[in-house]
């Protein structure tokens, strides 16, 4: 059994969720992580400072770049080096800076401190931005190791580990995530990204009814007793860039209830929903298989479980 420990108050909602399946498989969560206290205090590389100081410059790779709503690839050029006052005039004027935070954190937990800045602008009227960057001192320079936004319709979170949780949502009804961390080399490894699609009945109707297309019939299936529906279509890539994506489904009853699709009813409506999502074109596994798929990736790129649920995040300054 293994303990690990949590800042409760700064969490997301999407952080729960993750959470809440790591506490099915027997994990124990406590309080705020003492590694990020002892560290408060700490004389933190002198590079960070001479950068934000702009006596150094980070070169900028569009590898890096996460962004989605400020994109940066238009804003910077790949390949060259800016200096913070360089970084910051580039943002500026494409959009309007009112604050900035920075804060270290520690990438891999090994003690060889990374640079997290903050900065938030407003990018159209009424529409705040916040840019994250995430700066790595190693022996050919300050590197820039990954950089994200967040916005009214998306979350990212970097923790005080490193790991990222980043949560959008298109609709009431479609979300999409994407978790990974930056390793101790500095190196931005993606886990996985999922895609939340949810289904609900409608009032006026006693049970979830789902609807497609197939051959240019529209088909109606009934699923008897069910009264929502969660499609769970996830890669190990980009869902718009990679090829191979799988699909699990999660249903529950009029009551609310997950339903067990190893009883006879649930096995019944189970099949009526895969066999219709198999036709759309989705590669339809479990939910058990899907899990086994992402802890082996899990284990492929080096994220171990002490980094993933280290969920304090970063004092700033």
């Amino acid at each position: 059994m293994s303990t690990y420990m949590i800042d409760w108050k700064n969490m997301s909602y999407n952080s729960f969720k993750i959470l809440g399946a790591f506490l099915s498989l027997g994990f124990i969560f406590t309080g705020c992580t003492k590694t990020q206290k002892e560290t408060e205090g700490i004389d933190y590389n002198s590079h960070y400072q001479d950068f934000l100081e702009s006596k150094e410059k980070i070169t900028f790779h569009n590898e890096c770049d996460y962004t989605e709503y400020l994109n940066m690839s238009e804003i910077l050029e790949d390949g060259e080096d800016y200096t913070f006052g360089e970084l910051y005039h580039a943002i500026d004027s494409n959009c309007s800076i009112h604050d900035l935070h920075y804060s270290y954190i520690d990438c891999g937990l090994d003690d060889d401190y990374e640079l997290l800045i903050s900065i938030e602008t407003e990018y159209i009227p009424w529409d705040e931005c916040c840019l994250k960057f995430v700066v790595k001192h190693t022996e050919g320079g300050l590197k820039l190791c990954y950089v994200t936004d967040e916005w009214s319709r998306r979350e990212t979170n970097i923790s005080y580990s490193g790991f990222v949780v980043s949560d959008g949502a298109s609709g009431a009804t479609d979300h999409t995530y994407y978790y990974g961390y930056i390793d101790k080399y500095g190196a931005f490894r993606l886990w996985y990204e999922e895609e939340e699609l949810a289904y609900i009945k409608d009032d006026d109707e006693s049970f979830l009814i789902y609807q497609y297309m197939y051959d240019g019939i529209l088909n109606v299936i009934p699923l008897e007793g069910i009264d929502s529906m969660c499609i769970y279509e996830f890669t190990y890539g980009n869902l718009i860039r990679s090829e191979k994506s799988y699909a699990y489904i999660v249903l529950y009853d009029l009551n609310g209830k997950k339903v067990d699709i190893n009883t006879e009813d649930g096995r019944k409506v189970y099949s009526d929903i895969k066999d219709a999502l198999t036709k759309e074109g989705y590669m339809v596994i479990s939910e058990w298989e899907a899990q086994v798929i992402k802890e082996k990736k899990k284990k492929e790129i080096g994220l171990e479980n002490e980094i993933l649920l280290n969920y304090c995040l970063p004092r700033e300054w």
